[in-house]
This record gives structure tokens, C-alpha cells and sequence, in this order.
């Protein structure tokens, strides 16, 4: 299975639960204004960080299992059968970078009361009614009115569906190189289309040992889409890495 079936699967997940929220968070901040007559308050958001706490676990699950495919598929293709497969569960590396992607995903409902927050706050300097506050948020908290949701979504799992793949590769590699006593390379590939980044486009075909960063940009990233880089150089990256032992040709 490829990238691109890891991102159609994650982003069909991760709307599902995107869409229970927002809609859940649209009636939770709407619901004292449409029955009393008030004006909406933003951290009513707030309410329904449950039913997203509980999509980020079934997204987080998912990541694991295309970490655990990718790991799987380098294994298969590198000819080390020394090393168990599907480590998903247990492997540090992995675990770590899961963890990272669960911190940026939780951050989505501030995101949510931060806009919900500026609409009001608009409107009301702008002297508008309830129902005209009401109808902004309507606006802002539906999966129909725009394609912001749909976007939203769909950035997350390119961005987090790469990040989980490439670690995956490179915690084989790291292991590999543990356990077999040899030195690996890794190298960035980007993807040369007309959406590429400058910065990736540059980076392409760089090889630097496994523990070593690659430099794109300003960042120092140990693999693509690498949550400890900047955003600019992460969110919505397509680029993968290769596997080379040492003494492979440039």
C-alpha cells in the first residue's frame, strides 16, 4: 500500500471525526443563543473536546498502523528477516513521533474557539443582532457553507499520514543498523511536481547518515514531514526517504 491509499483512508477518518466536532461545537456555542436570546460564548467550544479526544485516539491508531505498514514494507524490501516485524506498539522512535502528532492534533479545538472567538468579536464591535451573530457562526462551524473543514482535513492527513510513513522507514532503518552492526544512509526524495516547495525541491537526492538531519531550509528534519521542523517545512509534506547502505552510489 502506498502513500497516497495511506492519506485517502486517514482523511475519510479524520473527517468523520472533524465533522462530529465541529457540529458539536456549533450547537454547544449556539445553544443559549437560539433558546434565550444571547449572545453566543466561545468557550462553549470547549464542550465538546470529548468526542474529538476520542478522534484523535482512533486517528493516533491509525497512524500506528501505517507506521507499522511502512516499517513492514522496508523490512520486506531490505532483506533483514533478523528483525521482527510490526513494532509499532513497542518501538521508541515510533511512540515518540505518535506522541508528537497526538500534541498537534489536540490543539484543533483552540484553533475552532480562536475563529469562533474572532466572529464574535466582529460582529459585536460592528453592533450586529443575535441572529446575525448566530448566523456568523453558522457560517464559520459548518462543513458545508465553505471548504475550510474539508481542507482542514485533508492537510492533516497528507501532512500526518507522510509524517507516520517516513518514521516508520527510518525506525526499521534505525534498528537495522543496530542490530546488523551496518551503516545506512537515508535520502530525501521530494516530490518534483508543479506544488513542490522550493526548499524540498533543493533538498531532493540529499543523503546524510541515519542519525544525522537533512538541512531544508532553516529546518534541521531527521525525515520528511520530521513535527519537530517548522510548520512551513512540514504540514502538508509529500516527500519520502529511501534507505541506501553506506557504500551505495550517489
Amino acid at each position: 500500500m502506498g502513500l497516497a491509499d495511506f492519506e485517502r483512508r486517514l482523511f475519510v477518518l479524520v473527517l468523520e471525526w472533524l465533522t462530529r466536532f465541529i457540529e458539536a461545537a456549533a450547537e454547544a456555542v449556539l445553544a443559549f443563543a437560539q433558546r434565550f436570546g444571547v449572545q453566543p460564548n466561545p468557550i462553549d467550544v470547549f464542550m465538546s473536546v470529548p468526542i474529538w479526544s476520542t478522534g484523535v485516539d482512533k486517528i493516533v491508531d491509525e497512524l500506528a498502523v501505517i507506521a507499522e505498514e511502512e516499517w513492514d514494507r522496508t523490512r520486506d524490501s531490505s532483506g533483514v528477516a533478523s528483525i521482527p516485524s510490526g513494532p509499532a506498539s513497542s518501538d521508541a522512535f515510533i511512540m515518540a513521533n505518535l506522541a508528537n502528532s497526538r500534541n498537534l492534533l489536540v490543539r484543533i479545538p483552540n484553533e475552532v474557539y480562536e475563529l469562533v472567538f474572532a466572529e464574535i468579536t466582529d460582529g459585536v464591535n460592528d453592533g450586529e443582532s443575535i441572529p446575525e451573530l448566530t448566523q456568523r457562526i453558522n457560517n464559520v462551524l459548518s462543513m458545508t457553507a465553505s471548504e475550510r473543514w474539508q481542507n482542514r482535513a485533508r492537510v492533516i492527513a497528507i501532512t500526518e499520514a507522510n509524517r507516520a510513513s517516513n518514521a516508520g522507514s527510518l525506525s526499521f532503518a534505525l534498528q537495522a543498523e543496530q542490530i546488523e552492526g551496518i551503516a545506512l544512509n537515508k535520502e530525501w526524495v521530494a516530490t518534483n511536481d508543479d506544488r513542490v516547495r522550493p526548499t524540498h525541491e533543493k533538498a531532493d537526492r540529499q543523503r546524510v547518515p541515519l542519525s544525522q538531519p537533512f538541512q531544508v531550509g532553516t529546518s534541521s528534519l531527521m525525515f520528511p514531514g520530521d513535527p519537530m521542523g517548522h510548520a512551513d517545512e512540514v504540514v502538508g509534506c509529500r516527500c519520502s526517504l529511501t534507505i541506501h547502505g553506506s557504500g551505495d552510489g550517489e
